[in-house]
């Protein structure tokens, strides 16, 4: 299953929904109440992630091993590796080589599991391009196609003597809505901006998407970075709240100078989609062990 040529969930979303969703006076306080984030407003203010969030701060939030990949979905809190789909843009094969990798080096933890949820963009997406395809029924779900995904990745990761366990997260265990501010692009598979999600009393990371910088294609990278800032700024997200002067944020942390200029180019062009409306930041945490 490989499917690389993603595209924005917005045109996949009914009129209806977007109309709802756009005007809804919870989404204007999200909205707002992030705007008062201090990282949001320093990025802004042309200030780097290091100027606004002290380092001593930002070492806490690479402190844990994930224990499982799942969805980039900022609606989900997981400790967790994220992919648009868990994976399914890249496929079953890219997804089991790369966590049989991670779990070569000691960077997953044991009783690993692959998890998907209820109303994956990403699975809605690719359900859509296959069946106008004509490679999927007309009535197939999208939901059961992500959740086949996932037991196909376990299934294959079994094969590879990893034994990696399988979860499920309903909607109502999730957030009611898509309030994230930035893609966090991660190098590192060990951040977890639950850690800083308050610091005396506030928001210290904006909530946002989670990507880990698995070992996926760049196209597939590429490809995934483009659909999240598309669900971001279309309806089903902020939409057109992000602007020039307000834009959305691909914010990159990695452990060496190499990988982040590579990630900060394809993220750059990622951005250019978006005519200003996307910016990327990118930082290099200090005296981190990226060894498990």
């Amino acid at each position: 299953m490989n499917h690389n040529n993603l595209e924005s969930e917005q045109s996949l979303v009914p009129a209806h929904e977007h109309h709802e969703h756009e005007h809804s006076p919870e989404v204007d306080r999200l909205w707002e109440e992030s705007n008062r984030n201090e990282i949001v407003a320093g990025f802004i203010e042309g200030k780097e992630v290091d100027e606004v969030v002290a380092p001593e701060e930002l070492e806490k939030a690479f402190a844990e091993v994930p224990c499982c990949l799942g969805c980039s979905d900022g609606r989900i809190h997981d400790i967790r590796l994220g992919r648009a789909g868990m994976g399914i843009v890249a496929g079953v094969s890219e997804t089991v080589e790369s966590i049989k990798k991670l779990h070569k080096e000691g960077k997953i933890k044991e009783n690993f599991t692959i998890t998907s949820h209820t109303g994956c963009g990403a699975a809605k997406i690719v359900c859509n391009q296959l069946i106008e395809q004509g490679k999927l029924p007309a009535d197939t779900e999208p939901d059961s196609l992500g959740v086949k995904f996932a037991h196909d990745v376990v299934k294959g990761l079994w094969a590879e003597g990893i034994k990696a366990g399988y979860h499920h997260i309903e909607g109502d265990k999730m957030d009611k809505h898509h309030d994230e501010r930035a893609i966090y692009f991660d190098g590192t598979g060990k951040l977890n901006i639950e850690t800083l999600v308050k610091k005396d009393g506030k928001k210290v990371f904006p909530r946002g998407f989670i990507f880990s910088a698995l070992d996926f294609s760049d196209k597939a990278t590429e490809t995934e970075l483009k659909a999240l800032c598309g669900i971001a700024l279309g309806d089903h997200g902020f939409g057109h709240r992000f602007t020039i002067d307000t834009p959305f944020y691909i914010v990159i942390t990695t452990e060496s100078k190499q990988k982040k200029e590579r990630y900060t180019e394809i993220a750059e062009k990622v951005a250019k989609n978006f005519h200003g409306r996307v910016r990327v930041k990118a930082y290099v945490p200090s005296g981190i062990s990226i060894d498990k």
